[in-house]
């Protein structure tokens, strides 16, 4: 199962967020879990492998809708 470290603390973990978009590639992280700094997902590691950032859409309880936030490192 991948991990996605992020650069900064998302402003939640997995359980306030809707979707994790990783850029460039435009991949939707799917089974996210964790975070708010280290997320794991169920994608493929080849698949999400050069992503340099992730949008995250937040749910409604958050004060900011969407986040763009640098990718640090994508692990297996």
């Amino acid at each position: 199962m991948p991990t996605v470290t992020l650069r900064q603390n998302a402003k939640t973990d997995a359980s306030g967020i809707i979707a994790i978009m990783l850029k460039p590639m435009n991949v939707r992280l799917s089974g996210i879990g964790g975070g708010p700094l280290q997320f794991t997902c169920t994608n493929a590691l080849a698949g999400i492998h050069g992503g340099t950032s992730v949008e995250i859409t937040y749910d409604a309880n958050q004060s900011n809708v969407r986040e763009t936030i640098q990718v640090s490192s994508i692990m297996q």
